[in-house]
């Protein structure tokens, strides 16, 4: 055999091996899809397929020109594509499919198609702009729990526990009021002065009242000013000023009493309820037997005793008395001391427990007219139509000075409170509060109410709070709307209402993107177009590469696709195509405006009598979605050199052969009308 037939022998060997192996790879790597493997690495793969590592960079090298982890990034990229643009994935997060893709989080995706974008054409470039752009959103829009596997489908931030608790920022009263420019929703828990739960509406800090209790035996409720003469308490006694009483009683609120019938006390009506002070004098008063003055007393008049032949008048004024004689009868004196004597009422106890109409507490009077001891058995006193003990309930009650009550307060009715009210068995913490709830075993109970109860409050005042029995949480109103204790709107809102810089155009329902139940959102349109009939605007300045979706919640997505095409191709006026222009909306001070997917623009439609303000005559009778016509070949370049030229249209009235209310596509370099809306 000759030298060349030797080595020639050998060359057709070594290529039969190395073409051998070449198909063995490329059927593991692309028929079997080995790209799509997280774990995978050129040894992993060397492995699998009984060669050397070398031996795989050769062949990756020689037969696809780049090195064998580029080929892996390479496909799991064209992989994400393929199946964003599956439908079957629609309800896939991003997250998801950039894992599907081999990639091991979407954070390595980004940074992969950040670091080679000056290795990308310009077509691709495009899209993977958008695409980073999607996986940002992704992030924003990801969910978070803590102590449960799956959160929950409404919630941003799931948290789980039965044995530790949300711990917020705490701070002192002066730090909270120095905090600069709080957002709407902030919750902070205050260490000092009215310890507690605070929350920022927009305007000003509320707090969160989070705890009250029913009484039990022997508490407190303090409910005026301290002093032992103003106590009553079911446990105890009460020594107040002398007053005169009869026993003749009549029930009124609840824990006072009066006379029956108003008795005449030196000419003036007198029935009980008040002491006779220093005031009835100053007034002036006029009787022809006996002047009796409990307690010190100023007379700013003139006091005239006639018929006292055998009396005198007693007069002091500042360090001068002037004493002439006595004065007798129910006063008696002897010098500069006076004596009071029998008034002429019998000393004894007077009122009832008894289980009737007359039921009131059992008041112990001396000879002398003076109160010495008030018993209250049962704090349940009837009115006056009552036939037997009950609650009072068609009396305004007003309670003054402090008051000690055992057992349970009800009060049904009008009420009124001078001073604290303390429900807790120690004395007040912070004597600022008007109502003050202490337990460590019961808690507040809110009115309670519907939905509809709820709307139908008349005039509700800012700071109103009850608990929604539908939505089941706390609601308060912020002077304008109801919102939860997150903010958050719950009023009832219609389609045609001004709220959130525009009209409500539309409001979620259950299975929309963006629903969540107890809350109130959905799409804001602007009051007017953002074009008139001589600046209708295209809708892309150029061919365009990726705004697919039709659905309702991705108009936003859209619009932030197609700016980042036509920033990427150096277009930087947004008022020169549509979803630019959208965007640059600024109505009512916000700035998350965009251009409607297909189907949010077909809810403006169908509610556009409501919202008003739209064009129903003209040569224009159409409105730009944000949604393209048609999907890209992402494995055909050619399809990226020739992008997207149509995209979705309205006809909001009749033209031509086209009815209103209908959908189709329109090249984009047509001027056509836009009206930008918003998510609330």
């Amino acid at each position: 055999m000759s030298l060349f037939h030797f080595f020639k022998g050998l060359y057709v060997k070594y290529l039969f091996k190395e073409t051998s192996n070449k198909n063995v790879f490329d059927h593991y790597f692309f028929d079997l899809k080995y790209y799509l493997h997280q774990d995978a690495s050129i040894e992993n793969f060397a492995f699998l397929l009984n060669i050397t590592s070398n031996k795989v960079a050769r062949i990756t090298s020689t037969y696809y020109n780049c090195s064998f982890q580029v080929l892996l990034n390479e496909h799991r990229c064209n992989h994400v594509v393929l199946e964003l643009n599956n439908p079957v994935n629609s309800g896939l997060s991003m997250e998801s499919i950039v894992k599907l893709s081999g990639f091991k989080s979407s954070e390595q995706y980004s940074d992969y198609l950040k670091g080679n974008m000056n290795k990308i054409k310009s077509g691709i470039k495009i899209l993977s702009i958008v695409l980073v752009m999607m996986v940002s959103l992704n992030k924003v829009q990801s969910q978070v729990s803590i102590g449960v596997p799956v959160p929950s489908g409404s919630a941003m931030l799931d948290v789980n526990s039965t044995t530790k608790g949300f711990l917020p920022p705490r701070m002192s009263e002066i730090q909270r009021v120095l905090i600069l420019k709080p957002d709407a929703g902030l919750i902070v828990y205050q260490t000092d002065g009215r310890k507690g739960i605070y929350y920022y509406d927009g305007t000003s800090w509320t707090y969160v009242m989070n705890q009250l209790n029913t009484m039990t035996p022997n508490e407190t409720v303090v409910v005026g000013g301290a002093g032992a003469s103003d106590n009553i308490s079911t446990l105890g006694t009460v020594v107040s000023a002398p007053t005169f009483i009869t026993s003749e009683w009549s029930n009124v609120g609840g824990f006072a009493g009066r006379l029956r019938t108003p008795r005449l006390i030196y000419g003036n009506n007198f029935d009980g309820t008040a002491n006779l002070t220093s005031g009835l004098l100053s007034a002036g008063i006029t009787s022809s037997t006996t002047l009796a003055v409990g307690g010190a007393t100023t007379l700013s008049g003139t006091l005239t005793l006639p018929s006292l032949s055998t009396s005198s008048l007693l007069v002091t004024n500042g360090s001068k008395t002037v004493v002439s004689g006595s004065l007798t009868g129910d006063i008696s004196t002897s010098g500069l001391t006076a004596t009071l004597t029998n008034t002429g009422v019998i000393a004894g106890q007077y009122g009832s427990s008894t289980l009737s109409a007359t039921m009131m507490p059992i008041v112990t009077v001396d000879a002398k007219g003076r109160i010495t001891t008030i018993t209250v058995t049962n704090t349940e006193i009837p009115d006056a139509s009552a036939i037997l003990k009950g609650l009072v309930n068609t009396i305004t009650q007003t309670f003054a000075g402090n008051k000690t009550i055992s057992g349970t307060l009800a009060v049904i009715g009008n009420s009124t409170i001078t001073g604290t009210l303390l429900l807790s068995t120690v004395s007040p913490t912070s004597t600022p509060a008007v109502l003050e709830l202490s337990s460590t075993t019961q808690g507040f109970l809110p009115p309670r109410m519907t939905t509809n109860q709820r709307d139908a409050i008349t005039a509700p005042v800012a700071g109103l709070t009850i608990w929604n029995t539908n939505n089941k949480q706390l609601e308060v109103y912020d002077g304008s709307y109801w919102v939860n204790m997150n903010g958050k709107l719950v009023s009832t809102l219609t389609v045609g209402d001004d709220y959130g810089g525009g009209k409500v155009a539309y409001i979620f329902v259950s299975g929309d993107p963006g629903y969540v139940a107890g809350q109130t959102h959905g799409l804001i349109a602007a009051s007017s177009d953002q074009t008139t009939v001589s600046t209708t605007v295209k809708w892309f300045p150029d061919k365009f590469y990726g705004a697919t979706g039709t659905n309702i919640g991705l108009g936003l997505p859209n619009t932030i696709s197609i700016i980042a095409a036509a920033i990427a191709i150096g277009t930087t006026d947004m008022s020169t195509f549509a979803a630019g222009l959208a965007s640059s909306h600024r109505g009512g001070g916000y700035s998350d405006w965009f251009l409607p997917s297909k189907d949010e623009l077909n809810k403006l439609y169908t509610n556009r009598g409501a919202i008003g303000g739209f064009a129903t005559s003209g040569t224009i009778a159409t409105y730009w979605s944000s949604s393209q016509k048609g999907t890209l070949n992402y494995t055909d370049f050619n399809s990226f050199k020739t992008g997207v030229t149509s995209a979705y249209q309205q006809f909001f009235f009749t033209y031509g052969v086209n009815s209103e209310g209908t959908q189709n596509d329109l090249g984009i370099s047509n001027p056509r009308r836009v009206r930008a809306v918003r998510v609330f």
